[in-house]
């Protein structure tokens, strides 16, 4: 769980005071790992907090939100009310809470932010590298799209075969063959042109990363860079620069800074600790939330777990 390796990272910024689990005997193994861990939900409450993290499965996750805010607690949920029905969804709609979708909060989503608006209007987006309700909640904000739901102009799931190069325990060399599914979808929003484009071994392949191409009037956006034109209306690009700096000694280099040209724009304020990209993320939506700030409220996510089931329905084949 992110919150938990960030108040072992991270001491002086983020303290885990409590951690309630439902049993008895999870709490026990949770105590032996040096983890404040409690079987009793009252009791963990009574523990001096700022914020209150829930990382409860479909089952119990409405039940748990609701009794936290009738006592008023600060929430940040992880998404596991994603696969809930629609009257599930609506019980959670005016619950103060905020929701753990990181990516717009990462390094490379906060500078694609800064650097929008030097391309103009966009109207076509094509991202390849998140799943569902993740890509959906960046086709949402770059589209700004309130409750639209696109109109599908074509739809393929393309089955396939790669060499398998990792699983989710790290790198495999056995040279074997996996299966895999490309799932593509074209959709028309009112504001432009949306392609989804995910394989079901995506995260899990040194062959399929995170690709997207945002087109604007001005200039596009990718992963790389932006290409836009110059005073003089000269295409030139500038590329992301991700800038490290050596932390502990000769052990590991650490994100300061991201710049594109001479623009930072992104600074990483735990730079002191090695935090990978989503634990940056995280780590800036728990804070937001404890300055009273609401990074990702929970009626944005139910509004991208409707778009993203989008994603998974079987449609019609593209032509």
């Amino acid at each position: 769980m992110f919150p938990v390796r960030l108040a072992r990272l991270v001491p002086e910024r983020f303290e885990l005071v409590s951690l309630y689990t439902h049993t008895v005997e999870r709490a026990k193994i949770l105590r032996e790992q040096g983890l404040p861990a409690v079987s009793n939900m009252d009791q963990s409450l009574s523990v001096p907090h700022d914020l209150v993290i829930v990382a409860s499965g479909p089952g119990t996750l409405a039940k748990t939100l609701v009794a936290l805010c009738a006592r008023n607690e600060r929430i940040l949920s992880e998404t596991s009310f994603l696969p809930l029905e629609e009257e599930a969804c609506k019980r959670l709609w005016n619950l103060p809470v905020s929701v753990l979708e990181q990516y717009w909060y990462t390094p490379l989503w906060s500078s694609v932010a800064k650097v929008l608006p030097s391309i103009g209007r966009v109207d076509q987006v094509s991202l390849s590298g998140l799943h569902c309700h993740h890509a959906a909640s960046i086709f949402r904000r770059i589209f700004q799209v309130v409750d639209e739901m696109p109109r599908m102009l074509g739809s393929v799931d393309f089955p396939s075969q790669c060499i398998k190069t990792a699983e989710r325990g790290g790198i495999c060399l056995t040279g074997e063959r996996q299966d895999y599914t490309r799932s593509l979808r074209v959709m028309r929003f009112e504001r432009g042109l949306a392609v989804y484009d995910q394989s079901s071994n995506q995260y899990h392949s040194a062959f399929f990363g995170l690709h997207f191409e945002i087109r604007g009037e001005k200039g596009t956006i990718t992963e790389a860079g932006v290409t836009m034109l110059d005073e003089h209306r000269y295409p030139m690009t500038l590329p992301f620069q991700f800038h490290t700096q050596r932390r502990f000694g000769n052990e590991s280099l650490a994100l300061t800074h991201v710049t594109v040209g001479n623009q930072t724009t992104f600074i990483n304020t735990y730079g002191e600790t090695n935090l990978d990209n989503d634990e940056i993320a995280i780590a800036r939506m728990m804070e937001l939330l404890m300055l009273g700030k609401d990074p990702y409220p929970i009626q944005e996510a139910i509004r991208d777990a409707r778009l993203g089931k989008r994603f998974l329905a079987n449609a019609p084949g593209m032509s």
